[in-house]
């Protein structure tokens, strides 16, 4: 779909909207122009026109942690560098239980942060 298109189709659904078309004769009326559209497409666009003429302001976006305490601090960097060196090193799995963090996070922690350190 070419950029011009693809920015013509939210008019296009607020176009149809205005004529009173429901969600559901919006995505066969653009079907129908070879535009693809999913019923639940239609009903974003609607909502965000009718939150825009309201005055209402965008929600803040959610792409934070969600209130979800970061687990890879410095001090289980550290913890997971001495386990993980020296001549008789700790399972991952072994990590994650004494730590009490996921194996997932034990080994994104190697990976990530202490492999470009070694």
């Amino acid at each position: 779909m070419s950029r011009k298109l693809f920015l013509e189709v939210p008019h296009s659904i607020s176009t149809l909207h205005t004529l009173k078309y429901s969600a559901t004769e919006v995505v066969n009326g653009l079907f129908l122009r070879n535009i693809a559209v999913s019923k639940s497409g239609v009903s974003k666009v609607i909502r965000k026109n009718a939150a825009e003429e309201a005055g209402r302001p965008k929600p803040p976006s959610k792409a934070t942690n969600s209130g979800k305490t970061k687990v890879r601090t410095a001090a289980l960097l550290k913890k997971v560098k001495k386990a993980t060196t020296g001549p008789d090193p700790l399972t991952h799995s072994h990590i994650a239980l004494e730590l009490g963090v996921s194996q997932t996070t034990i080994q994104r922690v190697i990976d990530e942060e202490l492999e470009e350190k070694v």
